[in-house]
């Protein structure tokens, strides 16, 4: 890699590598190397938390910070937070209410993955360009 900082990379999708080897959506690490191999995707060597590394294809990577927010404590050798992390919210996979998919939170309490499954969810009126059917713009007329 050319520039020094470290870049940390998150799983986007579930998918299996060319190998079998199962990858699953929100799976962590650090950025090693990257390469591209025209006309082939583009591959990033990633190393996880475990210590091994593997080569993913760079469009199933988005980028992710680690935490910065709080506190670290080591008790026994093994990294903690004492009193729980404040933004642990921002890496829990959540499955939508209304649709069921899986999706990373944008906001602490959120439940549903958008806009139009958290008006249906809730049950919302929403006079936005989003939720409002073309039937009711002929209505207007």
């Amino acid at each position: 890699m050319k520039n020094t900082e470290v870049e940390y990379v998150r799983v986007k999708y579930d998918f299996r590598t060319e190998k079998g080897t199962r990858v699953s959506m929100g799976l962590r690490g650090k950025v090693i190397d990257s390469h591209q191999d025209f006309p082939y995707p583009s591959k990033t060597l990633v190393e996880l938390g475990s210590g091994d590394s593997m080569w993913l294809p760079t469009d199933a990577l988005e980028t992710w910070e680690p935490c910065h927010s709080c506190e670290m404590l080591r008790i026994n050798g093994t990294v903690t937070h004492e009193t729980g992390c404040p933004d642990a919210w921002k890496d829990e996979l959540r499955n939508c209410n209304e649709c069921g998919q899986k999706f990373f939170p944008q906001e602490r309490y959120q439940d549903c993955c958008g806009h139009s499954c958290m008006v249906s969810y809730h049950n919302f009126s929403c006079d936005c360009e989003i939720c409002r059917s073309p039937m009711e713009d002929e209505l207007n007329l």
